[in-house]
């Protein structure tokens, strides 16, 4: 079998799409073989690149080598042409509509650029929004199966453009060894909770409205690890109550010496990276729906909260409870069982195998 992967640019950047990318990659290698998959990476759009398709509405990254370059590999026959973002539906619309196709909906874009347009209120966004929609609206003239993260994701979906997704995909990373992330747990006496994010609107928002209305109410000093610190520093928080850490070296330390994850996230699409790589790490895990947006199984680790008196109560109870609350494995056992990258390649290798 033969298979070309469309992937987004900057595929060394550790975020969630990545680390998806990286995820497929190997799984359709180990199923068919290395030798048997193309890849074709999207080069990021420079500023002109990025205004012009707005401007005058043309595809998503395009450039004339773009357009060659989709021109000659069109020429070739492949079994399943896997796209790895409904940002480049046009392509698929244009070069491979008597192909194969496979498209993974790592997130439904109208809605995250809606969400992203309501919290800003700005004209770019507004006609990036409208941009967007107009791309991923091409879904609908496509014979394509589809992939989503999560069954609310496939809802949106479903109401958005009336299809539902062939399979549901979750986020997942490599596991590690519970036995490495307990060799890591310290004695120190200084009892902190971690947020992790990059600096984008949702993780603002969200970090924001918590150190405003739960970190002035709770006896944790809040540890914030991530690009985000960039827009938090601005706000001149108590610095003895609210350490911005940026970017750590020793990022496993961190984690596993936090007494809970904090996700307190309430707009995007999608999963949330930081919530699975929370339970990756065996952490409690204390946030929003939206951050628990695709976790349908329980497990004891996990406090759902949507409001600052539900974070503060759950925080305040945990701090006083003398039990061990680094390493949690009900959490890490939800890890293992859905999220880890086995559980990934089981359930894509069978989709795929199932299609050929």
């Amino acid at each position: 079998m033969k298979i070309l992967i469309l992937t987004k640019y900057d595929n060394h950047k550790n975020d969630a799409t990545v680390g998806t990318y990286n995820n497929v990659f190997k799984c359709l290698s180990n199923c068919f073989g290395s030798n048997n998959i193309d890849v074709f990476q999207f080069p990021k759009p420079s500023a002109y690149t990025f205004v012009k398709s707005l401007i005058f509405r043309t595809p998503f990254c395009e450039t004339w080598q773009v357009r060659r370059e989709m021109k000659r590999i069109a020429c070739e026959k492949y079994d399943f042409v896997f796209c790895m973002s409904s940002l480049f539906l046009e392509y698929i619309h244009k070069f491979f509509r008597s192909q194969k196709t496979i498209v993974y909906f790592q997130n439904i874009e109208q809605k995250y650029y809606r969400d992203k347009f309501e919290i800003t209120r700005t004209l770019g966004n507004k006609k990036l929004y409208s941009y967007i929609t107009r791309i991923e609206s091409n879904i609908t003239e496509l014979n394509s199966k589809i992939i989503v993260l999560n069954e609310r994701d496939n809802g949106e979906l479903l109401k958005l453009y009336g299809k539902k997704a062939d399979l549901v995909l979750p986020i997942s990373f490599s596991k590690i060894d519970q036995t490495y992330l307990k060799s890591l747990i310290t004695n120190n006496d200084e009892k902190y909770v971690l947020f992790l994010g990059s600096n984008f609107y949702a993780n603002q928002q969200g970090i924001k409205w918590f150190l405003d209305n739960v970190s002035p109410y709770i006896r944790f000093k809040v540890y914030v690890v991530g690009d985000c610190c960039n827009y938090i520093r601005q706000f001149n928080y108590d610095e003895s109550k609210v350490i911005l850490l940026g970017y750590v070296e020793d990022f496993a330390k961190t984690m596993v010496n936090a007494s809970a994850v904090v996700c307190p996230i309430f707009s995007g699409s999608g999963m949330k990276t930081k919530t699975i790589e929370a339970l990756r790490y065996g952490k409690i895990v204390f946030g929003t729906n939206e951050a628990f947006a695709g976790i349908y199984e329980t497990a004891d680790g996990l406090f759902l909260c949507n409001q600052a008196n539900e974070f503060i109560i759950g925080l305040e109870k945990l701090f006083d409870s003398t039990e061990d609350s680094k390493f949690n494995s009900s959490s890490y056992n939800l890890f293992m069982e859905n999220y880890s990258f086995e559980a990934f390649e089981e359930t894509l290798s069978n989709f795929m195998k199932e299609l050929h």
